[in-house]
């Protein structure tokens, strides 16, 4: 069974890892979102997630951001 989990906790990436579960965070998942066109851009949900208090990394964002061109 190919099981993956969107997770961005460090306590449940580890858990996750332990059990040999893929997983992906929120941010990646915006990117690919952005790559398979299902979102006309990624910078806006990143800054809305990050504005109401969701934290991601700033190299993270500028990683994503990178990735898809924007």
């Amino acid at each position: 069974m190919n099981r993956r989990v969107v997770i961005d906790d460090v306590a449940g990436r580890l858990e996750a890892r332990s059990r040999g579960i893929a997983l992906i965070g929120t941010a990646v998942l915006i990117g690919l979102a952005r790559e398979e066109g299902l979102i006309p851009a990624a910078r806006p949900l990143l800054e809305r997630l990050t504005q109401e208090g969701y934290f991601i990394g700033p190299s993270v964002i500028t990683a994503v951001l990178a990735g898809v061109g924007e």
